[in-house]
């Protein structure tokens, strides 16, 4: 009886083990009373509900299995990495899908010294933002993109005068001869203000500058993605960084 004990123990211990590894593993851990000096989005007209949280940074430098995208508790889904960007600055772009949704997109920048982390997922018709807000916290947002303000396409005249629309008669044939840059790939300085720096979180410019540089990852990798799905074949990379203090 002690020997046949033993077996079912061994047996049950071995299925357990299976039944474990093909769980994808949680990327996040809910804070519940965060401490931070950063004020709160949950005000912002476009924003239906956020909440704060730890990352395990190993699930993303492996990338050889399921994670398991629990962005709020009711809401978890399993997102498989397609390709991954390494980054002039040392960060790495994690680029992926959700599992069994051809249509949705899953981007995650992150640097593993700095701990600075900036994501987005697309899938359903729902938008996640995932932001760094301080030293191993971070916000998770559900947007609502309806909310945002419109673009004034308006456009912008300095006089008075009638614009003249007539196209140049030169400019067709200087257009044809321009056939040596085949334009698929579009370089990009990012200029950015103190202004600018200063409504992002972060103790020092340093910190607030990676906060910075990591959002830009993250949305041109978006980017991309939506050039790529509409059969657009530009792609958009970032030449440099420049701080101006204008």
């Amino acid at each position: 009886m002690r020997k046949n004990g033993l077996i079912l123990i061994v047996i049950f211990l071995m299925l357990s083990v299976n039944w474990t590894s093909g769980l994808a593993a949680e990327l996040f851990t809910e804070i519940p009373d965060p401490v931070s000096n950063e004020k709160s989005v949950s005000d912002a007209p476009e924003v239906i509900r956020d909440r704060t949280v730890r990352i395990d940074f190993d699930l993303l430098v492996s990338g050889n299995e399921p994670i398991e995208l629990n962005v709020f508790d009711d809401v978890t889904y399993s997102a498989i990495m397609d390709r991954r960007q390494n980054n002039q600055d040392g960060s790495f772009t994690w680029i992926g899908m959700i599992q069994n949704q051809p249509e949705s997109s899953v981007v995650l920048t992150a640097n593993l010294e700095t701990r600075i982390v900036s994501g987005t997922v697309f899938v359903d018709f729902k938008t996640y933002a995932i932001n760094y807000v301080d030293r191993d916290v971070y916000s998770i947002v559900e947007i609502d993109p309806s909310q945002f303000p419109e673009d004034d396409d308006s456009p912008v005249l300095d006089s008075d005068e009638p614009v003249d629309s007539t196209p140049d008669s030169t400019s067709e044939n200087t257009s044809a001869k321009k056939v040596s840059d085949p334009g698929n790939i579009m370089t990009i300085l990012v200029v950015y203000t103190t202004r600018v720096l200063n409504e992002l979180p972060g103790s020092t410019v340093k910190q607030k500058e990676e906060v910075l540089r990591s959002r830009i990852y993250t949305e041109l990798v978006s980017a991309n993605q939506s050039f790529a799905a509409s059969g657009i074949k530009t792609e958009l990379e970032v030449a440099y960084f420049l701080h101006t203090s204008y």
